[in-house]
């Protein structure tokens, strides 16, 4: 009954126009809600997953460095050369790009979830990413590009060896023995953790340094500024500040290895919730004055149904299933734009973080909100433009032919 009298009025000009109303909209709230969720997301990951977020670097006191692991919340303490990542150049990885592998040192507290092979047994063995990038950074035209092709699969590199030369030529081989769930250890993609006691061999415990001139000689040397700190990895983020306190209260100069902007955070936070709020209000003062328009421009069908035993009932929902059927159909191309547009930006303007380990997920959650949202819009509007107008104009033309 409903739906022979919606198939011969839903193509008509106003609702075509209903129809690109609900398109543009739809894109946009999809959009600003896919935005919350995702940098929600990815913030919930790197202070879950990311040990970066929850490592502090401790100078002071060296006699006092025993009481640092005593400190509630602190879950290990290490000496300050293990916040180094260094990075190599490794021939063996070599294609059309160069190779390049960044090192890790293995320690308990990383919590390293090994997805294939074996943990480090041997003094030379290494695990590396189950996404294993071990390439130099790509670019196509000074720009970043990140193909997903290069990315090998661990039957392509497990058991297989590599070699580094450190910076006092020395050469180091290594077996890859294991990889790790990359999603629960956020590092670069090119990362491999090797025995920390090999690492702390390897790596100079150093950062930097000063140049001088020798008084005698004349010749310019180089004193490198030795590692004398501490890092102290906390068990939760939400514990930092306590850790802080602690430390500080002690004599320690505390600086977080990673940190999150809380600024750009609570930006990141509450924009889209002030875009949604934004489009709904102005969705609904259009959707407002379109129905109503819609409903004058419907009076003679309308007051056709009502003169051949349709009751207001009956008129209302008539109405409000056109309404919801535009919709429908719009959200449908609603759903592919979104898809088209979160994978354009995400390839073109997000190849530097994936990188560094940061993966963006596709997120179907905008996709569900977003008509829920549309839906109850619709549902209340067309309820309220209805009771106010409906019987109003339908009076005006059965008066109107009489």
């Amino acid at each position: 009954m409903y739906f022979n009298y919606i198939k011969k009025h839903i193509l008509n000009v106003r609702n075509i126009i209903l129809f690109i109303i609900f398109l543009l909209v739809g894109i946009s709230l999809t959009l600003t809600i896919s935005v919350f969720i995702t940098f929600t997301s990815l913030k919930n990951d790197a202070i879950k997953n990311d040990i970066k977020f929850r490592t502090l670097i401790i100078n002071g006191d060296k006699t006092k460095y025993d009481l640092i692991e005593n400190i509630n919340h602190i879950v290990d303490v290490e000496d300050e050369v293990f916040k180094k990542m260094p990075e190599y150049s490794v021939k063996n990885f070599d294609t059309d790009i160069k190779g390049r592998i960044v090192l890790n040192a293995y320690l308990d507290s990383n919590n390293i979830i090994i997805n294939n092979g074996t943990n480090l047994v041997n003094k030379y063995d290494a695990i590396c990413s189950d996404m294993f990038y071990p390439y130099e950074i790509e670019k196509i035209d000074d720009k970043i590009v990140f193909n997903r092709n290069r990315l090998l699969k661990p039957n392509d590199f497990l058991n297989k060896e590599f070699e580094i030369t450190t910076e006092d030529n020395k050469n180091y081989k290594f077996k890859i023995v294991g990889t790790y769930n990359s999603t629960k250890n956020i590092n670069d993609l090119g990362t491999c953790y090797i025995n920390k006691d090999i690492f702390k061999e390897i790596v100079p415990n150093s950062n930097g340094g000063n140049l001088y001139i020798d008084s005698k000689t004349g010749e310019q040397k180089f004193i490198p500024e030795e590692l004398t700190g501490k890092i102290a990895i906390i068990d939760n983020y939400k514990n930092l500040d306590i850790v802080k306190e602690e430390l500080s209260k002690l004599g320690f100069t505390v600086t977080p290895y990673s940190e999150l902007n809380k600024g750009y955070v609570q930006l990141i936070f509450y924009i889209p919730i002030i875009g949604t709020i934004i489009i709904s209000l102005v969705f609904c003062s259009i959707l407002e004055s379109f129905i109503s328009k819609k409903i004058k421009f419907n009076a003679k069908s309308n007051a056709i149904l009502k003169a051949t035993g349709y009751s207001k009932k009956n008129i209302k929902m008539i109405n409000l299933m056109e309404n919801l059927i535009i919709f429908i159909f719009s959200y449908l191309i609603t759903i592919v734009l979104y898809i088209i547009i979160f994978n354009y930006m995400k390839n073109n303007y997000y190849s530097a973080y994936i990188y560094d380990g940061t993966i963006l997920s596709f997120s179907i959650l905008p996709i569900i909100i977003t008509p829920f949202i549309f839906m109850l819009l619709i549902y209340f509007i067309n309820e309220k433009m209805l009771n106010k107008n409906l019987d109003k104009s339908i009076s005006e033309i059965l008066l109107w032919s009489i």
